[in-house]
């Protein structure tokens, strides 16, 4: 996989979130994989962990970048407070995602053929949330 940037979009960055931008190195990202998840899953994992390579609605970009604006803020030591600011800008980056859903997914079939997502939607391994 192309090393990636911070901010970039990804599939599947974790089993249980469809896209998200990443906020740190892709080579930290699968060195935890094959270090901390079961080993059973981590062919799954790393196979359809991958860059969004289509157009997402404007919409859903912005609200990641103001995420991300908001993520690298609240981290800095001195600005804990702006914990709040970040919980707001994911909560609008989820909203946009939801208001999006048919294109992000349409989007997803095309990019991640044969992915278990598609049968069960919530986690690439079957075991959505309730």
């Amino acid at each position: 996989m192309t090393p990636r940037k911070i901010g970039d979009l990804i599939w599947h960055l974790h089993h249980d979130v469809l896209c998200e931008p990443l906020t740190e190195s892709l080579a930290n990202r699968i060195a935890y994989i094959k270090n901390h998840k079961p080993k059973a899953e981590v062919e799954t994992r790393l196979r359809l962990m991958k860059p969004i390579r289509g157009k997402l609605p404007v919409e859903i970009t912005k609200a990641y970048v103001a995420w991300l604006k908001a993520y690298v803020a609240w981290t800095r030591p001195e600005l804990p407070e702006l914990y709040v600011d970040w919980i707001k800008a994911d909560m609008a980056g989820a909203k946009a995602l939801s208001d999006y859903r048919p294109e992000v997914e349409a989007l997803h079939a095309i990019e991640c053929p044969d992915c278990p997502w598609t049968k069960h939607p919530g986690s690439i391994f079957g075991k959505g949330r309730a």
